[in-house]
């Protein structure tokens, strides 16, 4: 149904890595997206997915010849209304290279024809020498229905590079003579100090001038631009029926913050004719420090919905999973909240409160308490969501165990499962029990202050037991 194109391979990109809680290092994976004319069809239009990889993050191991190799798995899924459309998954390998930079990355493109229509995309990458290691992230875009010959304009493609093509270039980022090579990520700054975009503008041969006006332009998130330094005027001439048009601001003196890359096409009388932008995330501590502390209303004011997410977690599973690390008094608020508008409103100032560092784009606590939200899912639901079971609450508020002792179920005991904590108040540990035949886990014991005990608990491994004092914590 869905033709896969191209699967294109790799080059390099600025990322922004951090770090929360003391453990390894998280393995990371953004993706982007941009829709195009497709000239062949008017039934489809030319979809671009963009994701990149981070092989510094990845688990290496050597062979008997000292050679440092990783593996990750990555998956992708499409969907149309909850429908999978399409499904696929590969491997990507990196060698280590000493003299590898701490910025450098994987990019691929892959490229489908698609009907109109609004989709949802899902990435995955697994860490094949650490399969706990892992990251996911899930976006929907729309497909305009696509008219060959109208007068339009594609996405913005945020780009590190977009210029004319230069011998030795790699041939996956052409785009006939230029070279354009996408920011997944969409976050600039720290080397950087310019943002490129690329972006096609169709029918401007039906334009009776034969001129066009390209303007292109910096907002901040409350439209205000200033001329003189965040934006740029040129004018294309003898046009074509497909103009590819590249070109880059200075962003050196913009503070952190969240902004938009306008693009507008004016005629001769500086009406609008067409206009089109894209959000961006600007990282840049030594920018103008005029409003340092505006960063923080900002942040709060961004829709939460617009942040990454860690793997497909909704509005309602968000607001429901942070009861773990919630107040009494929010508790109380969560009870209360029904309409979206209201939800969203609390999770801005749920986590703005705990964010914690405000110099930084992404909240790093909401982005690390999700992606374990989404692994619980992932990995301990049964009858249950997983991030609602006892094994997904630790998990949750306490991370990866450091050793996990398991047995299995015999014709005189039940199955349990001893988790060890080594770096939590000098040592702890969680014992489940599993007490029904459907993989369920109940947590019957632990050394953690404020957890349940439960000494005597190897009592309730015989099958004949009725004592079942293991309990769910985790409702409300």
């Amino acid at each position: 149904m869905y033709k896969k194109i191209i699967n294109l391979s790799y080059f390099f990109l600025l990322v922004l890595s951090v770090s929360l809680f003391a453990q390894t290092q998280q393995i990371h994976i953004d993706a982007d997206y941009a829709v195009l004319h497709n000239s062949e069809s008017n039934d489809t239009k030319i979809v671009e997915l963009y994701y990149s990889l981070y092989p510094l993050e990845w688990t290496y191991k050597t062979d008997n010849n000292g050679l440092k190799t990783a593996q990750v798995v990555v998956q992708l899924e499409l969907f149309q209304n909850k429908k999978m459309l399409y499904r696929t998954a590969w491997k990507s390998v990196n060698t280590y290279n000493e003299k590898q930079a701490g910025n450098e990355a994987k990019i691929d493109i892959m490229r489908f024809k698609m009907k109109k229509g609004i989709y949802k995309v899902f990435f995955k990458v697994i860490d094949v020498y650490n399969k706990s290691n892992q990251d996911s992230i899930s976006f929907n875009f729309r497909v305009p229905e696509n008219v060959k010959d109208k007068f339009d304009i594609s996405d913005i493609i945020l780009c590190n590079k977009a210029r004319k093509s230069r011998q030795g270039d790699s041939k996956i980022f052409l785009r006939k003579s230029l070279y354009v090579e996408p920011n997944a990520s969409r976050v600039f700054g720290g080397e950087g100090d310019k943002i490129g975009f690329y972006v096609e503008i169709y029918g401007l041969d039906k334009l009776d001038d034969k001129t066009a006006e390209l303007y292109y332009h910096i907002d901040d998130e409350n439209g205000i631009i200033n001329k003189n330094k965040y934006s740029k005027r040129e004018k294309i001439i003898n046009l074509r029926k497909t103009e590819g048009i590249d070109g880059s601001i200075n962003i050196k003196n913009l503070y952190s913050g969240t902004y938009y890359l306008v693009f507008e096409v004016l005629d001769k009388d500086e009406n609008i004719v067409l206009k089109k932008s894209r959000k961006f995330f600007l990282y840049n501590p030594e920018g103008n420090k005029k409003e340092k502390s505006d960063l923080a209303v900002r942040r709060s004011n961004e829709s939460v919905g617009a942040l990454k997410l860690a793997g497909d977690i909704d509005e309602d599973t968000e607001i429901s999973s942070i009861i773990y690390i919630a107040t009494k008094q929010e508790k109380d608020i969560i009870k209360k909240l029904v309409k979206s508008d209201a939800k969203l409103k609390f999770l801005k100032e749920f986590w703005a409160k705990r964010d914690p560092d405000l110099s930084t784009v992404v909240n790093e606590y909401r982005k690390l308490y999700l992606e374990r939200v989404a692994y619980a899912n992932a990995n301990y639901g049964t009858l249950m969501d997983g991030w609602r079971t006892d094994m997904g609450r630790v998990y949750i508020l306490y991370g990866k165990p450091d050793n996990i002792e398991t047995h299995n179920s015999t014709a005189r005991g039940r199955a349990y499962q001893v988790w060890r904590y080594d770096n939590i108040e000098g040592g702890v540990d969680f014992v489940f029990i599993s007490f029904d035949t459907f993989g369920n886990y109940t947590l019957v014991h632990s050394t953690k202050r404020g957890e349940i005990e439960n000494r005597n608990w190897e009592t309730m491994l015989e099958l004949n037991s009725q004592n079942t004092n293991g309990q769910q914590i985790n409702q409300y």
